[in-house]
C-alpha cells in the first residue's frame, strides 16, 4: 500500500521537482536561522553585557537584525 502511494505521489510531484527542492532548501535555511538566533542572544549576554562591551552588543545586535530580515525573506519565498 505504501509503495503505491509513494509511486502515485512521485508521479504527481515530478513536474514540480525544482519547486519542491527550493522549498525544502528555504525551510532548512529558515530553521537554521531560527536555531542560530538564541546563540547570538547568549553571546550578547555572555560577551557583551557581562563584560560591559557595548560595541559587541551593538555589532551582534545588528547581525541579529540582518539575520531576522533574511529569515523573513526565506519565509516569504517559501510561502510564495
Amino acid at each position: 500500500m505504501q509503495r503505491v502511494l509513494l509511486r502515485l505521489l512521485c508521479t504527481f510531484v515530478r513536474p514540480y521537482n525544482r519547486q519542491v527542492l527550493l522549498l525544502v532548501a528555504l525551510l532548512v535555511a529558515h530553521t537554521a536561522g531560527n536555531l542560530y538566533q538564541p546563540n547570538l542572544n547568549g553571546d550578547i549576554i555572555n560577551n557583551g553585557i557581562v563584560a560591559g562591551n557595548l560595541h559587541y552588543i551593538i555589532h551582534t545586535g545588528e547581525w541579529m537584525l540582518v539575520l531576522t530580515l533574511v529569515i523573513g525573506l526565506f519565509s516569504v519565498g517559501g510561502i510564495y
